[in-house]
């Protein structure tokens, strides 16, 4: 179709790992909270008694909702269904408690030891996040049918800027609702987009791993000479080792299964 996805690597971690790894905890505790919540407050409350690890996909399940999307969309005036269920904001481990929304059971079900002594929740965002990058999954796949050997190729024309956008929503949902991007990660996509990315998302780690953007070939040549300049010679890199960080590569084809006789 005409697109690369270039890649870039930013070597030096722009945050130390303990943090991101204890982010990355944080994170976790939240996302049985939140599972733990929308579960009691569903039409299915009985599935919060599996001995299973539950996840944000048996929520939606629980809420009998076919897309995850829809958990965030409402036809009611009282707002979607995380709206309901989950305040705007900071919870803190003792409003969790006080109000009934959870036990220190349930709580004590979510912790690890190295996230035992937390107190604030933000468990509304991570909620956002994470069915709204389903529903952006989901999408992307379905606006990429038409390139398959049945698909239609009329719907092509806009693909790109489609595809792109849902990849710079990805990349604003990470960095404001999931907190896994950092500010050198965030002007690394800036600098791309700037540079004529037609969408481009942190990918891999985060907390300084890659960015992966949807260039025109056309645009390439600009597009690299562009982020070595803007963004690693002016923090130190040389030239050799900015060519080393930037690379070029194709769309393959996705996950699938071979069947052997």
């Amino acid at each position: 179709n005409g697109k690369n996805l270039l890649s870039l690597v930013d070597l030096p971690a722009p945050v130390q790992i303990p943090y991101g790894i204890e982010h990355l905890l944080n994170i976790t505790s939240c996302l049985y909270r939140v599972v733990q919540l929308l579960i009691k407050q569903s039409l299915d409350p009985e599935l919060n008694t599996s001995t299973r690890p539950l996840c944000l996909a048996d929520a939606q399940q629980a809420w009998k909702q076919a897309r995850p999307g829809l958990m965030l969309t409402s036809e009611q005036t009282d707002g979607s269904i995380v709206e309901r269920c989950l305040k705007v904001g900071v919870d803190t481990r003792d409003q969790l408690l006080m109000d009934g929304r959870m036990t220190v059971n349930d709580l004590d079900l979510c912790l690890t030891p190295t996230t035992k002594n937390m107190t604030e929740f933000k468990l509304r965002a991570r909620a956002e996040h994470v069915y709204a990058e389903a529903e952006r999954t989901l999408a992307f796949y379905d606006l990429c049918q038409p390139l398959t050997a049945a698909g239609d190729t009329s719907l092509l024309a806009d693909l790109p800027q489609k595809l792109g956008e849902l990849m710079n929503r990805s990349q604003e949902s990470c960095a404001k609702l999931y907190e896994c991007s950092c500010p050198a990660l965030d002007d690394l996509v800036n600098v791309c987009k700037s540079a004529g990315a037609i969408g481009s998302r942190l990918t891999g780690a985060g907390w300084g791993g890659c960015t992966v953007s949807l260039v025109p070939v056309t645009d390439l040549t600009h597009f690299m000479h562009q982020i070595r300049r803007d963004y690693y010679e002016k923090r130190g890199f040389s030239q050799f080792e900015a060519d080393q960080l930037v690379f070029v590569s194709k769309p393959g084809p996705p996950a699938g299964v071979m069947l052997v006789d």
